[in-house]
């Protein structure tokens, strides 16, 4: 059974496994692609709906700067790409209920 989205980033942010500083000695661990994509989309929901607090605001930067280097290797555009076409697939979804 695979866990929903939301499970996924409950699970990352009560955790803190998303952007926890490693201990010293031990090898970082690195967040899952997809939980970052995650927690990226549910930040952009979030901040059109509200202003975000300063920690939450915070968090979010530093999610969409994991993802950007990580997933899109640094290149804006192919971010801002990837966020339109989820974007638009969600309000797409949501036209459709």
């Amino acid at each position: 059974m695979r866990p929903s989205c939301s499970a996924l980033l409950l699970a990352a942010m009560l955790t803190g496994t998303a952007f926890a500083a490693p201990s010293p000695g031990t090898p970082a661990e690195e967040p899952l692609l997809p939980v970052l994509e995650i927690v990226y989309l549910q930040c952009d929901r979030e901040a059109r709906q509200r202003l975000l607090g300063f920690g939450e605001a915070a968090h979010c930067s530093r999610v969409a700067e994991e993802l950007l280097h990580r997933r899109f290797g640094g290149d804006f555009a192919r971010l801002l790409a990837w966020w339109r076409t989820q974007r638009d697939d969600a309000l797409a979804s949501s036209a459709g209920r």
